[in-house]
């Protein structure tokens, strides 16, 4: 079997470990990757996170579940190392206010809030294609999420 790739991404508090989290309790044979604790993410760009993470799943031949936030448009070039069956980037979105209260919940206080945003705009325009689906955490459960997911993987085989 050749690697499935399911990129979970969009900004903090959108809820991409909480789908990640359940998707690999629904389907533990998915390999689960998570950068944050396993590199010092806060002081790397996204897309040195996004090498880090194409590089450990090297030797990985299944489906992969990766959360992180990386550029839609740089995907598929910094996905190129690796022998993909397919890739799904699922953009995890919500209104600012409930990300915001999210990260605030979690214990952020000092954080960039206009430059999240833009970044979330950036994700929305630059989330287009066959390769990616857009999914609102503040309409959908995360069981609902997940389940728009295995729908679409099915589809794409």
């Amino acid at each position: 079997m050749v690697l499935k790739l399911v990129i979970l991404n969009g900004v903090s508090g959108t809820g991409k470990t909480s789908t990640a989290r359940e998707l690999h309790a629904q389907h533990p044979q998915f390999t689960w990757l998570h950068p944050d604790g396993l590199w010092d993410t806060p002081a790397m760009a996204p897309e040195d996170i996004f090498v880090r993470v194409v590089e450990a799943l090297h030797g990985v031949d299944s489906y992969a579940v990766v959360d992180c936030q990386i550029r839609p448009s740089i995907i598929a070039e910094l996905l190129a190392p690796l022998s993909l069956d397919s890739w799904l980037c699922v953009l995890h979105r919500c209104p600012r206010s409930i990300w915001e209260a999210r990260l605030i919940d979690r214990g952020w206080r000092d954080f960039p809030a206009e430059q999240i945003a833009e970044w979330a705009s950036m994700l929305m325009q630059e989330s287009v294609g066959p390769e990616f689906l857009t999914v609102d955490t503040a309409r959908h459960t995360t069981a609902d999420v997940c389940a728009g997911i295995m729908q679409r993987l099915a589809a794409t085989g």
